[in-house]
């Protein structure tokens, strides 16, 4: 990374409303013998310091691509295949980019199995959306989507999705939904040799989930990374790319 940070990037699309939610009444706990999602038994990777020279040492929390001056170089030896992300050049350098179920770095992605707390998920998505319903008391929604693995990633996402939810407990989950997404991508990717050296290879390149999404991608447009370029102007990533930010932390956690 540049040692000259820029804090002054322009964004496109900055004034994206934030989402609100009816107030409603906290759901009644159940009977249910089902483990509730606690921070305190996530055991997340340790944050670790910043180098200002590359793309080492990200805490989720700090760390904002959008104020790099120069992307980090992509590794001579890394080779693109047919699962890896995708080779972009963009005005600061190239990106190694991902998105859609066929990539392996992909949430939706279902090539491997993992393994936590006793259950056997086949995606990111899946161990997500369970602890997501866990965290909204819906125990019979949890036993759905851990039970039914004919259910595709994308119909968990919309099943999951919080339809009614008081404010306190939606910024309550802002927060512990980090630690949730990093319990399942360290579960994922050291438990198989696949996924960890698909990672380590990157070297310390700049991985994105190019997505409309403007949490966990870079708000772009999707559809444009299979013609390798999903924008020329870095100032139309309006997104926080939160997903590759973890994958990150995570290569930096294995190299160690």
């Amino acid at each position: 990374m540049s040692k000259n940070v820029k804090f002054d990037v322009q964004m496109r699309g900055s004034s994206v409303s934030k989402r609100t939610f009816m107030e409603v009444e906290e759901a009644s706990s159940s009977s249910e013998p089902i483990k509730k999602i606690s921070r305190n038994n996530l055991n997340p990777l340790p944050a670790t310091s910043t180098n200002k020279d590359s793309i080492k040492s990200q805490n989720s929390s700090n760390f904002d691509y959008r104020k790099m001056d120069i992307f980090p170089s992509i590794p001579s030896y890394y080779r693109e295949t047919q699962t890896g992300p995708r080779i972009i050049d963009t005005e600061k350098g190239s990106v190694l980019a991902f998105f859609g179920y066929y990539f392996l770095f992909s949430n939706f992605n279902r090539q491997l199995r993992f393994i936590i707390d006793g259950n056997t998920y086949d995606c990111v998505e899946r161990y997500y959306t369970y602890q997501k319903a866990l965290f909204n008391n819906n125990h019979q929604l949890a036993n759905e989507i851990l039970d039914n693995w004919h259910l595709s990633p994308a119909e968990l996402k919309r099943m999951a999705k919080f339809n009614e939810i008081n404010n306190i407990k939606y910024q309550q989950w802002r927060i512990i939904k980090f630690d949730i997404m990093r319990t399942a991508l360290f579960a994922k990717f050291t438990q198989n040799p696949k996924a960890k050296n698909m990672l380590l290879e990157t070297g310390t390149s700049l991985l994105i989930e190019a997505s409309y999404d403007v949490t966990w991608g870079v708000g772009c447009n999707s559809e444009l990374i299979k013609e390798r370029q999903p924008t020329d102007n870095i100032n139309n990533w309006i997104g926080q790319n939160k997903l590759g930010v973890l994958l990150m932390e995570l290569r930096e956690q294995l190299n160690k």
